[in-house]
């Protein structure tokens, strides 16, 4: 330690070589220090780092291979010849979950790319910090009722945000889910807000089992887990407090992380600016979602991928749509002017054509493509994708996995958006 007013730890290299008189005797030693402390501090982070790699990379495997295996299992049930329909009800339902959960991981991945590219584009508006609430307490409901938890919602006073709904209500359910993860069967959590001068603050709080005091200055660090509480984390990478804090401060706000030790609960406290008091401000409104069955289309959907080709086809088939399938770019584009579908579905990455772009670009380019609506279906889904397919005259762009509701609300609002179509 450098001895001062104020010790600091530094770290020096020292060369230690002898020195020889005229008959080879050693008659001294010469000393030679460098102060290495940066370098010393910054191999430090990188075992750290490579470490943390090299566990994420393990957690990744555990977790997307953790759904695989209940779906994999319903998968052989559901081809048995006596299944039951409560039984198949109940298989279908387990195969919709784990989906759920493997494309929540692939999302969180996503978005810590996003961020780490500062390709996060926020959507700002007035919203109120109680509907944010409200949303993020819906979402982690299925997880607080399978473990009988009871949560309090603590709010006096509007309070109104200028933010992006999603993003808040992302870091916010995060946060929520949390609590509910490191709480026993039964326990309690409060969520409460309040203005405090032009901040709107939100605590989180559990009577779960708690932070290490040295373990509280890295819970918000991405790929970071407490050992001692790994077990009960029911599934996770550990990004999900990482992208609270990056969320948070991408609106200009703080969040925070409180425990008196283990067994003793956790705190986690998000502040944020808010408009003023008396700023009147209009509620969103709602959209307005179709209703209406869908008359009858012809629908091309052209992917490689011959799965997800039969469900498309099976279900948009049960809908009374007419439906045509190609395997390739090639064979696609020929389909499309012999059938003159009114919406073709296609896949980027595809054979024969140079990830579905090129169809999409020659189905523009004949008259009677023109027309069509196109539907980019992939699993590339960051703003850039997006902008790409636009480029190529695509109409929608839909990231896989989608629920095939999601698929047919698609369909409803390309129609209603198009008099020409029946």
């Amino acid at each position: 330690r450098d001895v001062g007013r104020d010790p600091v730890e530094i770290y020096v290299d020292f060369v230690y070589q002898p020195i020889h008189d005229g008959e080879n005797r050693v008659v001294g030693i010469m000393v030679q220090g460098y102060e290495v402390t940066q370098a010393y501090f910054a191999r430090q982070a990188l075992m750290l780092a490579d470490r943390q790699k090299d566990q994420f990379i393990a957690t990744l495997a555990h977790e997307l291979r953790n759904p695989l295996a209940p779906i994999r299992a319903a998968s052989h049930l559901l081809l048995l010849p006596n299944i039951t329909a409560p039984t198949l009800e109940k298989t279908a339902a387990v195969i919709g979950r784990q989906v759920a959960h493997m494309s929540k991981l692939l999302d969180d991945l996503l978005d810590v790319a996003r961020i780490a590219r500062n390709q996060v584009q926020l959507v700002k508006e007035p919203i109120l910090a109680a509907d944010i609430i409200a949303a993020a307490v819906e979402t982690a409901k299925p997880m607080i009722d399978r473990k009988h938890q009871r949560i309090i919602v603590e709010q006096v006073d509007p309070i109104w945000l200028d933010g992006d709904m999603v993003r808040l209500t992302q870091a916010l359910s995060n946060l929520v889910c949390n609590a509910a993860k490191y709480t026993d069967l039964s326990g309690q959590i409060v969520v409460s807000a309040s203005r405090q001068d032009q901040r709107c603050v939100i605590d989180v709080k559990d009577n779960g089992v708690g932070i290490r005091a040295n373990a509280l200055d890295r819970v918000f660090d991405m790929f970071s887990q407490e050992i001692d509480a790994i077990d009960k984390s029911e599934g996770g990478l550990g990004i999900g407090l990482g992208l609270v804090k990056s969320l948070v401060d991408l609106h200009g706000g703080t969040v925070a992380a409180h425990s008196d030790g283990t067994g003793k609960g956790s705190t986690f406290t998000v502040s944020l600016p808010c408009l003023a008091p008396l700023e009147r401000v209009a509620a969103p409104t709602s959209p307005v979602t179709a209703t209406r069955p869908s008359p009858s289309l012809k629908i091309l959907i052209v992917d490689d991928n011959a799965d997800l080709v039969d469900l498309l086809k099976n279900f948009l088939g049960i809908l009374g749509h007419e439906v045509f399938t190609a395997i390739d770019g090639i064979s696609g584009l020929a389909l499309a002017k012999s059938a003159s579908p009114h919406i073709a579905i296609l896949d980027i990455g595809m054979p024969g054509m140079n990830h579905g772009y090129d169809l999409a670009e020659a189905i523009r380019n004949e008259t009677w493509g023109r027309t069509i609506k196109l539907v980019a279906a992939t699993g590339w889904g960051s703003q850039g994708d997006h902008n790409l397919s636009r480029a190529a005259g695509f109409d929608l762009h839909l990231t896989k996995p989608f629920a095939m509701e999601k698929l047919d609300i698609a369909i409803q609002h390309l129609m209603a958006a198009n008099p020409a179509l029946p």
